[in-house]
């Protein structure tokens, strides 16, 4: 089996990436997200919070309409008396694209300011969200 083989490739279930790979078989923490659309720009956003990371700390992937976003919280070592209560360790998250959605990686603009990773990546087409919903609603 090839180590070069995506996740979306049939037959194959061995993740390329060895980071992820440790994480996944790791204790991992979900970190909070929000998540929103701009109907006025079709964009969807995802905000996580991701207090005291750098830009090079948390990794990113797409793979097939899922985005995938994964780390490590270091643990602070402070001398004396301390009470913790932030989430430290491992971390990952996934969030699938809306039904529909043509972007490409290219497409999700990433950004990190003071703690919060914002995710955006353009939202489905007019057509498929009505064709959704006529779907669910059974009309």
């Amino acid at each position: 089996m090839s180590q070069s083989a995506s996740r979306s490739t049939p037959g194959y279930t061995i993740d390329p990436n060895p980071i992820l790979s440790r994480l996944v078989l790791a204790k991992t923490f979900l970190t909070f997200m929000d998540v929103s659309e701009d109907r006025a720009t079709n964009t969807v956003s995802a905000i996580l919070e991701l207090p005291g990371l750098k830009k090079e700390d948390i990794h990113t992937s797409w793979d097939d309409g899922e985005i995938m976003v994964w780390g490590e919280t270091p643990d602070v070592e402070e001398g004396g008396y301390s009470v913790g209560e932030r989430n430290i360790g491992a971390f990952c998250r996934c969030l699938r694209t809306p039904p529909g959605t043509k972007a490409s990686r290219k497409d999700v603009k990433i950004s990190l300011k003071n703690g919060l990773l914002t995710l955006t990546f353009p939202g489905a087409p007019e057509t498929v969200l009505k064709k959704t919903t006529k779907n669910l609603l059974g009309h």
